[in-house]
């Protein structure tokens, strides 16, 4: 009988941790960071609490692959990569509101890539976005701009 109910309350705590349900705008040390985006309560993405440095395009995955380069909750996380261009409009909503984690009011490497206007110069500029005004900007790799991680928790059922 005492094993019958140690099996059914490691299958209910099981439960539990399987069953959390997680809200946009909170920081959730289990995720590694803030809350910006959920589908079904249980997937969504995360992004990190603090900026990793700054750095080139060409060279950004140095500064989010060092875990050194997180607080405390996020280095347990290897995940992470450079956000797109509409979840950093996502994060500039709620960071706006005062929600989110401190970004500085300047410029951030997205992951995606671009020509620059009216040219047919492929793979030498990437979109940066200004967390002070919520815009973006095409802009050659080599320029040094912030870095901030993000990653996808969960999964969809």
């Amino acid at each position: 009988m005492k094993k019958l109910f140690t099996i059914l309350v490691s299958l209910i705590v099981t439960a539990s941790v399987y069953s959390q349900t997680y809200e946009v705008n909170k920081f959730y040390p289990e995720l590694g960071g803030y809350v910006i985006e959920v589908i079904g309560g249980k997937y969504g993405l995360v992004v990190s609490m603090k900026d990793q440095g700054t750095s080139t395009w060409y060279n950004y995955d140095a500064l989010i692959n060092n875990p050194a380069n997180y607080d405390e909750y996020g280095s347990k996380f290897s995940d992470w990569r450079l956000p797109t261009l509409r979840e950093y409009n996502i994060m500039c909503k709620i960071f706006n509101n005062g929600n989110a984690p401190k970004f500085n009011s300047t410029y951030y490497w997205t992951s995606q890539e671009n020509s620059a206007a009216g040219s047919t110069t492929d793979g030498r500029f990437a979109v940066h976005y200004n967390m002070g005004n919520c815009g973006s900007k095409t802009n050659n790799k080599v320029g040094v701009y912030w870095v901030r991680g993000i990653r996808v928790f969960g999964t969809l059922e």
